[in-house]
């Protein structure tokens, strides 16, 4: 099962791909709709087809959402009012590996956007969304804790007993900043007595992952990512180690690249 990823942040836009404009579908509490994502849907720039809705949101309302399909992985994303955006991919704790769930306190009065889409590119197939109002006690959907970073910033940091960790035993560190599409940035990350491992995570639910860099030609134990970032949102770099266990001091940068 993959780990879940919440994203929270303060600047959110369309993600759909420029001149493909999709009138959206209203869809209210107490609803549930089938639907298909096909080759002819509104595509995302990170290759995703998607299909919309909106709801007409007061504040303080409360709201579940939940997605889920056969044939393919989902992944859920909710934009409001004042840049609210909020996506999920797995259910937490649920039995489908694949369905998604979003359980959120509306921020502001306003139109709210659903965007049923996938958890990779390009994958189509029927799915069913539905709109309710949570029972009392369900857990409001948060996002990954992470402390801020800015692009521009260098940090130390350590990776030691007390941290988060992943399922295959790995100590976390986890920095989430605020970037805009088309911004190119390199992500690096090294270590003194560990092997680094670097991971970053984007607004749709796509993720790179790097071990070791080359640099000037010559292999290295420290990781580096160099990307274009496809859509406004928060990224969340996860610093963590090659094997399970280890710890030790790590530096990390993420600095705006030429390419």
């Amino acid at each position: 099962m993959k780990y879940l990823r919440f994203f929270l942040t303060a600047a959110a836009a369309s993600s759909a791909a420029p001149g493909m404009a999709q009138t959206a579908a209203n869809l209210a509490p107490g609803q549930s709709v089938t639907g298909e994502l096909s080759v002819s849907d509104t595509q995302r720039r990170s290759g995703k087809y998607e299909d919309a809705y909106t709801f007409a949101g007061t504040r303080g309302q409360r709201v579940q959402l939940d997605l889920g399909a056969e044939g393919f992985d989902t992944y859920l994303v909710v934009t409001g009012p004042n840049g609210f955006f909020l996506a999920n991919d797995d259910v937490e704790g649920g039995g489908d590996e694949t369905d998604s769930r979003i359980v959120f306190e509306v921020p502001a009065d306003g139109a709210y956007r659903i965007a049923a889409t996938s958890y990779r590119p390009g994958e189509t197939g029927p799915y069913r969304i539905a709109a309710s109002v949570p029972a009392a006690n369900v857990a409001i959907t948060r996002p990954v804790a992470a402390q801020p970073i800015r692009i521009g910033q260098n940090v130390r940091g350590t990776l030691q007993d007390g941290d988060g960790r992943l399922a295959s035993g790995e100590f976390t560190d986890r920095y989430r900043f605020s970037a805009r599409r088309g911004q190119r940035v390199t992500i690096a990350l090294t270590g003194n007595k560990l092997d680094p491992y670097l991971l970053l995570a984007r607004p749709d639910g796509t993720s790179d992952a790097n071990d070791d860099s080359r640099i000037d030609g010559q292999p290295s134990l420290n990781s580096r990512i160099d990307t274009v970032l496809a859509e406004d949102g928060d990224y969340v770099v996860t610093v963590t180690s090659y094997r399970p266990g280890e710890t030790g001091d790590y530096q990390l940068s993420i600095q705006p690249s030429a390419g």
